[in-house]
C-alpha cells in the first residue's frame, strides 16, 4: 500500500506470504545466487518463522513465507537467519495480500 488506506477483511485475508525487501545486506557480503531456505523474523520479538529468499542483484529481495505472518508493514526490519545465525537482512518494501480485501482510501483531508 503506497498511501494512506485502510484495509478491511477476515483475519485469513489480511495474512501475508510474500513479502519484498529493500536495501538487503548479507553477513558474508555476497548475496547467495540461487534462492535460499531460512528461518525469517519480521518483528524483534517474533518468532522466526520459515520461508525462501531470492536475492536480486539490485540489493532486493523476495521472501516467500511458508505461513501467513500478520503486521508486516512496509519500513519494518525482516531478519534471515540459518538456524540461530544471522545471515542477513533488509527493509520491508512491500508486501502482498491474499485477495479479497477491501481498500479505502483515507489519504483525503477532512479537517
Amino acid at each position: 500500500v503506497r498511501r494512506n488506506a485502510l484495509l478491511v477483511g477476515t483475519r485469513d485475508q489480511l495474512g501475508q506470504q510474500r513479502l519484498t525487501a529493500r536495501d538487503v545486506n548479507w553477513i558474508s557480503g555476497t548475496p547467495p545466487s540461487q534462492p535460499i531456505e531460512v528461518s525469517v523474523k519480521v518483528r524483534y520479538k517474533a518468532t522466526a518463522i520459515p520461508a525462501t529468499v531470492t536475492a536480486f542483484s539490485n540489493g532486493s529481495a523476495t521472501i516467500l513465507i511458508n505461513e501467513p505472518v500478520f503486521g508486516a508493514t512496509p519500513g519494518q526490519g525482516a531478519v534471515f537467519f540459518e538456524d540461530d545465525t544471522c545471515i542477513g537482512g533488509g527493509i520491508i518494501a512491500d508486501s502482498v495480500y491474499e485477495t479479497g480485501l477491501q481498500q479505502f482510501d483515507i489519504s483525503e483531508d477532512i479537517s
